[in-house]
């Protein structure tokens, strides 16, 4: 299986691990070729690297960690695959007011605000309607009520000027790919009509995104990573205050995805970044605050960590401690108010293993943990309360339950501001 999840949700990626987990069962291998470092470590047994036509490293998965496995893949260790998000927003520069539609899928009342120099991450499952959210503030698609506004400027009204204010990098580069870096460059600054000094612009914006070396170089020869940095570099052209960014790092390597994310930080800093990504860690590390829309609604509109608080589970711990696993799961599961007990690692140092306790909601557990552990003399190493990560939160948003089940309807979270 080569990316097989590039262009799927949490909730179908969901679905093809579990259908691999049962092929597995059945004693079919599989070979599992993906640059998510995250869905490796979660589905693979045995990671081999390759790196310049040569094996350089193959081990368990239980063996090794991110930061290993990140250097072998690129020669050399990475610091700070997500940059910390230290952007201040200023006033509100886009708007978005009551969007319907009529046509598939409906948009009903899609409502947001976003601030300058604001990194605004865009999330929503397949058919939810984020695409054509997108395509309405991009000016492709028109809503039928409504109103989206940028600077004051209404898209619908005056779409020319309005259009001035946006660079665009939709999830397939508009890359011609016979011209050289430059010439594409150029092409785009005439259809622009931009008013900038043409020399010292382009250079200005070969220099940010990293294409100097580059530039003269016909686009169909480069790397992905490279005719990425050049679609967003047309993007950058006429320096538009808003970016809209669909899936940029999307198929590109560690070392790729780290410089993406690097790069879309420091345009954060003087430009406002829409970012649509379905990888969700990228969004939780990277923007300063989170729309998700499902079946044509936002059902959720914050920053990452205010709705994983919002959703916190304080019935569900992670533990690490030593003994058998079978037998300190047999031990932990006859808790009253014990719904599932989970090994999630066994031997994460020698004889501990870490756990997941799932009780009803509101069964505080802890005490009954630690006094059922310590009459086996088994010592409890660590115990926390299981925070959502933005991925979880997706899922019980978007489907009603963590493990992607249809549930209850997400009007009853009320999550939305």
């Amino acid at each position: 299986l080569d990316e097989p999840t590039s262009s799927l949700t949490a909730p179908e990626v969901e679905k093809l691990f579990k259908m691999m987990r049962q092929l597995k069962a059945q004693g079919i291998a599989l070979i599992y070729i993906s640059h998510k470092m995250d869905e490796i470590f979660e589905i693979c047994d045995e990671i081999s690297v390759l790196r310049d036509g040569s094996l350089v490293m193959t081990k368990p998965s239980k063996e090794t960690d991110m930061n290993e496995l990140i250097a072998a893949m690129v020669g050399r260790s990475l610091d700070n695959r997500f940059p910390p998000v230290d952007n201040t927003p200023g006033e509100v520069i886009l708007s978005v007011q009551n969007i319907s539609t009529k046509y598939a899928p409906k948009l009903q009342n899609i409502s947001f605000d976003i601030k300058k120099g604001e990194i605004f991450g865009l999330l929503g499952p397949n058919g939810a309607g984020k695409s054509t959210t997108m395509n309405i503030l991009t000016g492709y698609l028109s809503s039928t009520e409504g109103e989206a506004k940028i600077n004051g400027i209404d898209i619908l009204e005056e779409p020319v000027k309005a259009k001035q204010m946006i660079g665009y990098l939709p999830e397939q580069p508009p890359l011609y790919l016979d011209m050289t870096v430059m010439e594409y460059l150029k092409f785009v600054y005439g259809l622009k009509k931009c008013k900038l000094p043409i020399n010292s612009h382009l250079k200005e914006i070969c220099n940010l995104v990293k294409i100097t070396d580059v530039k003269d170089r016909v686009i169909k020869n480069l790397s992905k990573g490279y005719k990425q940095r050049v679609g967003l570099a047309q993007a950058l052209v006429g320096n538009p205050p808003v970016l809209i960014l669909d899936e940029p790092t999307v198929g590109l390597d560690p070392k790729q995805i780290i410089e993406i994310r690097a790069l879309i930080k420091k345009l954060g800093k003087n430009h406002t970044v829409i970012l649509s990504s379905h990888i969700l860690p990228e969004i939780q590390a990277v923007c300063d605050k989170i729309v998700i829309i499902n079946r044509g609604k936002v059902v959720a509109n914050d920053s990452a960590d205010n709705l994983a608080k919002n959703m916190s589970a304080d019935h569900k711990l992670v533990i690490r401690c030593e003994g058998n696993p079978a037998d300190v799961k047999k031990l932990l599961s006859a808790i009253p108010g014990m719904d599932e007990v989970f090994v999630n690692r066994e031997n994460v140092e020698e004889g501990v293993s870490e756990y997941f306790l799932n009780a009803k909601p509101g069964t505080d557990i802890r005490r009954e943990v630690s006094k059922r552990l310590a009459s086996r003399n088994y010592t409890l190493l660590m115990m926390k309360s299981s925070e959502l990560t933005l991925e979880e939160v997706f899922l019980k948003i978007t489907t009603g339950d963590i493990y992607g089940n249809v549930g209850d309807s997400v009007d009853k979270l009320k999550l939305s501001k």
